[in-house]
This record gives C-alpha cells, sequence and structure tokens, in this order.
C-alpha cells in the first residue's frame, strides 16, 4: 500500500513537511479499526512506517468489505494546555470498500477537509491605542465551546466550556490566530475580549474591552471568519469576513 497523487496531477497539494495520515477500516457499523503503521510527508514524498516493528503494509492484510476512514491532525498554534486552542484536525468522508473490486480497484481515493474551523484577529490602531501598544493585547474568546477530538478517523465534537486564549499579536499585521471546533456565538455575546495591560496602556492602567457582533458569529468547519477590532476611546468597533479556508 502507498499514497499516489490525485487523478490527473503528479504532485501532492496543500500538505506540510510532518504531515502523518493514519487509515483506519470499519466492516461493523460504528466500530473502526486501525490500519497499523502510518504514512509521513516529508515535504516531498510519503514514506510508511510501523512503530511496531512490522513491514511493508500489503493491500490482502485489509479487510475486503465495509469502509475505510483516515485522518491528519497538525499541531495548534500554542499547545499550551491553559490556552485551550485546538489543533487542526483533518479527515476523510469514508469511502466504501469494494475488496478491491469497485470502479477504482484498489485505489483508495480520500476526499480530506479540515473538521475544525479557524479564526484571525486583526486589532486596528487608533488615536486611543498605538499598533506598538496593540501588540501586546491579551486576547481571549471566553466561554467557547471546546475540546474535540479525533476517534479513529471520525472528529468528536467536545462539549466543555472554556476561554481559548490566542497568541498575543506581536507581528506587523498585529494579528493572531487558533483553530476552534465549529459553533455559534449569538448576537449579544462577548465574542472577545481584548485586554490592554496595564504597561502599554496610555494610562497605566489595565483595560478589557468587550467585543460585541450585531449578528450571529458562526465558525464553520474549513472556514476561517476575521475580525477586524478597532478600540476608539470607549467605543469597540468590528467587522466580520469569512473566507474559505484554503491552505
Amino acid at each position: 500500500v502507498r499514497i499516489g497523487t490525485p487523478i490527473g496531477t503528479s504532485a501532492n497539494l496543500n500538505l506540510i513537511d510532518g504531515d502523518q495520515l493514519y487509515l483506519f477500516t470499519e466492516v461493523t457499523a460504528g466500530v473502526r479499526d486501525e490500519v497499523r503503521g502510518h504514512f509521513a510527508y516529508n515535504g516531498t514524498t510519503w514514506t510508511y512506517s510501523d512503530v511496531g516493528g512490522g513491514g511493508p503494509l500489503f493491500w490482502e492484510e485489509l479487510p475486503n468489505s465495509g469502509k475505510f476512514y483516515a485522518q491528519m491532525e497538525r499541531d495548534a498554534f500554542n499547545g499550551a494546555e491553559s490556552y485551550n486552542q485546538s489543533k487542526d484536525y483533518i479527515v476523510a468522508t469514508s469511502v466504501d470498500n469494494y475488496g478491491g473490486t469497485g470502479a477504482t480497484g484498489t485505489r483508495i481515493d480520500f476526499a480530506m477537509q479540515h473538521a475544525v474551523s479557524q479564526v484571525q484577529v486583526v486589532l486596528r490602531p487608533s488615536d486611543t491605542y498605538s499598533a506598538d501598544a496593540l501588540k501586546s493585547a491579551i486576547i481571549t474568546l471566553p466561554g467557547y465551546t471546546i475540546g474535540g477530538s479525533l476517534e479513529k478517523g471520525v472528529y468528536v465534537p467536545g462539549t466543555d466550556k472554556g476561554d481559548i486564549r490566542l497568541n498575543v499579536p506581536n507581528n506587523e499585521e498585529i494579528s493572531t490566530r487558533t483553530y476552534l471546533q465549529a459553533q455559534k456565538i449569538t448576537t449579544g455575546e462577548n465574542v472577545v475580549l481584548v485586554t490592554i495591560p496595564a504597561s502599554a496602556s496610555p494610562s497605566g492602567v489595565e483595560r478589557t474591552y468587550p467585543v460585541t457582533y450585531g449578528h450571529d458569529v458562526e465558525y464553520n468547519a474549513g472556514e476561517i471568519t476575521h475580525l477586524f477590532i478597532t478600540i476608539k476611546g470607549s467605543d469597540v468597533l468590528v467587522s466580520v469576513k469569512v473566507t474559505d479556508w484554503i491552505d
């Protein structure tokens, strides 16, 4: 068993060095089993390995009925437990297993997709806070649903609630990102909390600004929600833009 390229192409796209692909089979509905070993991508090619010491993976080892599943995961922007950030979980739509007798023979075509959403928060300078001050901001998504994970090729949303903290936006764009599970923040609820520490505040006093929006903010799997925030005096202005997540 090896990984090829999509039909009609000569290269794998939208992959990053270090990606690891795991396969699973399901013969009995709802019961998925791991396929031994995994495939690792080094930026140009895929390599199969089995840490259990097994040799190459052969088609004859796999069941000849049921379904195939596949998954990958990428690290969170900040993996500190206290930040509650999700990893980027990527799964495939399950593929029927015809035992090599279907239209594609022993070729399995997986359509991989992001199972989580992504948010980008951009702070814009104003007369109230300069770019340098905003680069020290502490940005939190308060009371969000967290805890989603992968279970043998299937993404299972979490049910816990917690604050998601983003990295400090100390860059020219004054922006920061995180992955998160799909969810909706209803109109009037706090979408973001922006805290300007005392060391960066002109008044020398720490200030926290709740950010709300006049419509529901929906985070959907496979999409990036961009939040553009401007603090002017006591007013907080926010605009929202949603784009497809294209790697």
